[in-house]
Order: C-alpha cells, then sequence, then structure tokens
C-alpha cells in the first residue's frame, strides 16, 4: 500500500538538558500525531509531502500536481483534519481514497463550524476516531462515507520509566488545557492540589518529552475526564510506569482492555480525592504494583506499533470494497 501524506514536519527537541527553557506554544501541532505518522512511515510506503518534509516545498502546486509529481500509484491520501492542512485542489480529488485522522470533536461554535466547513469542502472517504464519541458525531455531521475506531496508542520509545527521584506527590496530569469555563471539574481540582493540600504538586503546563519527565517525577498523576471518553494521558501515564488517579470512564473502556483496580485507579469526584490521594500516597507497595500491571499493558497492546498495523489493516480492508466499485 502506497500513501501520501499532505502535512507539515515540526521537530519536538526529543532530547534536552532539564534546565533548557523551550516555548512549548511555538508547537501548536500535537506531539502525538507526528509520533504516529512516522511509526506509519516505517510499516509502509508513504510519501510525505508538506513544509518540513520537502526542502523545496512549493504551497503553490495542487494535489493533482503532488499526485503526478511522485508517480500517480497512491492507493490513498492522508491527512490530519486536526491541523487545518490545506492544499491547493484537495476537494477535487476522487479518484483517490481520502483518509484523515480525528482526535476530537468540538462543542465550541467557532471551531465546530471551522471543522464542519472543512469536511463539508473535502469530503473525506474514511476518518478514523480516537474514541467513539468522535466517530459518533462524524458521523451525524457527514463528515466522510465511512467511520472507524482508533484508539489512541503510545510510542513506547519515547514514553518510558526512567530512575529517577520522585519530586512529587501528584501531578496534574489533564493541565495543558486547563479554563475555569471550558472544565470547572478540572480548574477547582488544579486549585485544590494549589492551595489546601500539605504536599509537593505540579500543576503547571508540561509537554512534549517535559512531559514524560513530570510523570517519571510524579508519585501520583491526576487526569479528569471531560466528557467520559478516554484521552492519551491514559497510555502515556501507564507507558511511562506512573500511577494514573482518574474518574471512572464512562465509555469504551472495554474496547482498550484496561481495568480499573487493575491497571489504574479511580476517584468519585473533588469529595473523595483527597481521602484517595492520602491513601495512595501511605501505600507504596500497591500503588507500584498497579502502576507496574499498567506499564506491562499498555505497553504491550496499545504501543504505536499494534495501533498503526490496526490501522493499516483497516484501511487495507476499506480499500478492497473501494477498487471493487
Amino acid at each position: 500500500m502506497k500513501i501520501l501524506f499532505l502535512g507539515e514536519k515540526r521537530d519536538y527537541f526529543l532530547e534536552r538538558d532539564l534546565g533548557q527553557e523551550i516555548d512549548w506554544k511555538k508547537f501548536k501541532f500535537t506531539w502525538y500525531e507526528e509520533l504516529f505518522r512516522d511509526e506509519i512511515g516505517r510499516q509502509c510506503d508513504v510519501v510525505h509531502y508538506g513544509p518540513g518534509y520537502i526542502k523545496d516545498f512549493d504551497p503553490d502546486l495542487s494535489v493533482k500536481e503532488i499526485v503526478s509529481l511522485f508517480g500517480n500509484d497512491f492507493d490513498a491520501i492522508l491527512t490530519s483534519c486536526m491541523l487545518w492542512e490545506h492544499f491547493k485542489g484537495f476537494n477535487e480529488i476522487n479518484y483517490i481514497p481520502k483518509v484523515t485522522i480525528a482526535a476530537e470533536v468540538y462543542n465550541n461554535a467557532f471551531r465546530m463550524n471551522k471543522t464542519r466547513k472543512h469536511f463539508a469542502n473535502h469530503k473525506y472517504n474514511l476518518l478514523f476516531g480516537f474514541s467513539s464519541l468522535v466517530t459518533f458525531w462524524a458521523e451525524q455531521w457527514e463528515y466522510a462515507k465511512h467511520f472507524e475506531i482508533l484508539p489512541f496508542s503510545v510510542d513506547i520509545n519515547v514514553y518510558q520509566k526512567w530512575n529517577i527521584p520522585k519530586r512529587f506527590d501528584v501531578m496534574g496530569s489533564f493541565n495543558s488545557f486547563i479554563r475555569a469555563k471550558r472544565s470547572p471539574i478540572r480548574h477547582q481540582i488544579k486549585q485544590f492540589l494549589q492551595k489546601k493540600m500539605p504536599l509537593t504538586s505540579w500543576t503547571k503546563r508540561s509537554y512534549y518529552i517535559d512531559n514524560v519527565w513530570k510523570i517519571n517525577q510524579s508519585k501520583i498523576c491526576l487526569n479528569y475526564l471531560h466528557q467520559g471518553f478516554f484521552n492519551p494521558r491514559y497510555f502515556e501515564v501507564l507507558a511511562c510506569g506512573g500511577f494514573l488517579l482518574t474518574d471512572q470512564p464512562v465509555y469504551d473502556l472495554e474496547r482498550v482492555g484496561l481495568v480499573a483496580g487493575r491497571h489504574f485507579a479511580t476517584f468519585k469526584g473533588l469529595e473523595d480525592l483527597e481521602e484517595k490521594i492520602n491513601y495512595w500516597l501511605g501505600h507504596d507497595k500497591e500503588r507500584e504494583r498497579i502502576a507496574r500491571q499498567g506499564m506491562r499493558f499498555v505497553r504491550r497492546y496499545h504501543n504505536t506499533k499494534v495501533r498503526v498495523k490496526e490501522f493499516i489493516q483497516k484501511v487495507e480492508k476499506f480499500l478492497e470494497g473501494w477498487y471493487k466499485k
């Protein structure tokens, strides 16, 4: 299978000194997706076209011209709707299946309208969603013609357990986008950790390799699900051998095989959080046992290599039906 990927390549400083200050805000693209697409390139024939991939990138080339430039023999074109990558004439392509991967859907009116406009213009054939929430709404809004669930995964060459001292009792691993109006519970948890508990905590934003450091430096990594669906922090924390304390997910739990009490621990609202934090800080052996079990499970069944194989199999199955028509 030969895939044309249209997108942008960014570097994420996988190795850096602890004291080095990096302006993470300029990296507007997700690290998760960068690692995932790199693995796709290792497992099948992929031509990457876009800034960072092509030295002499020409933004004026149409998608038809790009396809012709590389031989006209692509089985599929892959883009990411998260990145708003626009290439001239992409909406005119109807002879090669167009595939995309969506991490979330938005209830924010501006972002939702922008998303719907993008899909209406580009007419995708196959959409992968990281949760059943994404595929449900994508299907309701007719973002594509066919939909598949592809759960989050983790690059285990990046997310690893390091033998370094624990500096923090608790890390707020949900902290990337805390705003009181958008997620009041997360905001309250952050305030709770900062003001009400006599423990060392990390509640600032942490990105990419810095996030790996913070997970490894924390005894407990907190998570709070915004809408009851899994987020990447489950797999990132567990892959590093971190102890995950989260509210109970409502959806997709059986799909990924994670079990509360075996791979991670849960709390029920703010009133229960302080008690659970104190309990787990006082039970090191039990906490470390659950963390080890979670790490083994995620690193075996939810690593990026496994998920990319699943992705390729589903694309190939879709292509069988496409080319029979």
